[in-house]
């Protein structure tokens, strides 16, 4: 009788010290998760404290397990630290790690939604469209239809997203749309003041669709329409007078431009590009030089390493110019440099080079412009010269830029993306 009780007590101590660990554990874990999200909703946070919350957010994820639905949320804003520092590779390994646990295990829509935004997100800001228009669309099709109780965060963001992305395929009607639904969403929470910067910036959007369609009375009256705040009121101008150089009417809008306050990122590149090219198309050569060159000091400072549209632009209206002044060997440099900053991995072997993935592009109309011109070009040194070379090298840059306009048809399935190609292949004859 003795050893029974004996044993029975330490039974019961062995329990006792068991429950003990399991509470001190849990209150752990619940510790973990509370520290971590004070320090990731903290309205100034910085490197140390974001260094924090992700090492807390991955300690409660995996002592958590695969069925915790606090783990998957852990490792989405995990991911979100990451992409905030730019590093993409991390945040989409996390964001995989959470849509794999979520899907097998926890199956919650809410997060499905969330893990696919932000995951389209970082492909979107690391280039990479195709991948970032799937887990985009992906996360509009879970929202479209989720009657779950949670609010789904950053429908407007998501919708936004998409219209730049339909934007840059040429897609001008399906990105109004979605320009429309980012603007129907601005979240009920933000202030009067975020409101009216969030409106006008969609609104804004839907005009340069309404351009592309060429609808340019209806895109000038929107702009005209808004009341922006007075910090908005550079980048509304901004538009009016891109509306009016997209319409010829060059001479509005290089007043609207030179009375402007220029900022440092790329809607000042933008402005910067409009003016050099009404320098360039008004022969004045200097000034055109000297502003397309700024364009590309500033935007080098504001992207460093990301490839961007803006950056390639600038190089290809920088050769426009040059073979505008009959320097054909000067234009060739720019454009090469505009190839390789809008394709993600491509490097210029030698000067008459065209072998290049079209499939890897930051923007595929881009990359068709300037393919086109640097077929132009060497078609221009072939009259000059008769070098049946450069007459090769014309040939395979057309065959590129044709090969580039059918990549825009096939992948983007719309009325618009088949008129680009059916124009541009007429352009390439």
């Amino acid at each position: 009788m003795k050893k029974l009780v004996i044993s029975v007590f330490l039974t019961a101590v062995f329990c006792f010290i068991q429950v003990t660990a399991q509470i001190k554990k849990e209150a752990a874990r619940q510790y973990w998760y509370t520290e971590a999200m004070r320090l990731y909703r903290l309205d100034e946070p910085t490197t140390g404290t974001d260094s924090t919350s992700l090492s807390l957010f991955l300690k409660y994820a995996d002592a958590a397990g695969v069925y915790s639905p606090l783990g998957v949320q852990c490792l989405i804003n995990a991911g979100n630290i990451h992409q905030g520092y730019q590093r993409f590779a991390e945040a989409n390994a996390l964001y995989r790690r959470a849509i794999h646990q979520n899907e097998k295990y926890v199956k919650k829509e809410a997060f499905a939604y969330e893990a696919c935004l932000y995951l389209g997100s970082s492909f979107y800001f690391s280039n990479i469209i195709d991948s970032a228009q799937y887990y985009l669309e992906t996360a509009s099709n879970i929202a479209m239809n989720y009657r779950g109780k949670d609010v789904l965060p950053e429908k407007s963001t998501l919708y936004n997203s998409l219209g730049a992305i339909y934007y840059e395929s040429a897609n001008y009607l399906q990105a109004k749309n979605y320009f429309e639904l980012a603007n129907k969403f601005i979240p009920a929470s933000v202030t009067a003041a975020d409101y009216t910067e969030l409106y006008n910036s969609y609104q804004s959007n839907i005009a340069n669709c309404l351009m592309k369609l060429n609808y340019f009375d209806s895109a000038l009256r929107v702009f005209k329409s808004l009341n922006p705040q007075a910090q908005q009121k550079n980048i509304i101008r901004q538009n009016t007078a891109h509306s009016y150089f997209e319409t010829g009417n060059y001479d509005s809008a290089l007043q609207i431009y030179q009375s402007l306050t220029l900022k440092n990122d790329f809607t000042g590149v933008v402005a910067l590009t409009d003016m050099g090219r009404i320098y360039m198309n008004r022969n004045q050569f200097q000034q055109a030089e000297a502003i397309f060159d700024t364009a590309i000091a500033r935007n080098k400072r504001i992207s460093t390493t990301i490839k961007n549209k803006e950056e390639a632009l600038a190089y290809l209206y920088r050769s426009k110019l040059a073979e505008k002044q009959g320097l054909l060997d000067e234009a060739v440099g720019w454009v090469n440099e505009a190839l390789q900053e809008v394709h993600l991995v491509y490097k210029v072997q030698d000067a008459e080079d065209v072998s290049l993935d079209i499939t890897k592009t930051v923007s595929p109309i881009t990359l068709f412009n300037i393919l086109h011109f640097k077929a132009e070009l060497y078609s221009k040194k072939y009259l000059k010269s008769r070098q049946y070379g450069f007459l090769t090298t014309s040939l395979a840059a057309y065959r590129k830029a044709i090969e580039t306009a059918n990549f825009i048809k096939l992948s983007f399935d719309n009325d618009e993306a088949k008129l680009f190609f059916n124009v541009s292949f007429v352009s390439c004859l």
